[in-house]
């Protein structure tokens, strides 16, 4: 369940963030860092110089609900991909 909201927690920033409406002016920036993707190879923010963005999901293979994202994911990058967007 913690999984589930914390995926939700991203998700919602991400859209709240991309949204013309909901545009939210900032300067943050995070330093480079590392995770290790589906593949076992380590992924860096520095992988992808020209994003524009990120979309980040800490999941699960073994939880269940889990289980029912990889097509809304898949959409997700498939959407996201265009705009520099990475997930």
């Amino acid at each position: 369940m913690r999984i589930l909201s914390l995926i939700t927690v991203f998700v919602l920033i991400f859209f709240l963030s991309s949204s013309a409406q909901f545009k939210i002016a900032t300067e943050k920036k995070i330093s480079n860092f590392s995770l290790l993707n589906v593949k076992g190879q380590l992924v860096s923010l520095s992988d992808y110089p020209l994003a524009k963005g990120f979309v980040v999901v800490f999941t699960s293979n073994h939880c269940p609900f889990a289980k029912l994202y990889p097509k809304r994911m898949n959409e997700l990058n498939t959407k996201y991909a265009s705009l520099e967007v990475p997930l």
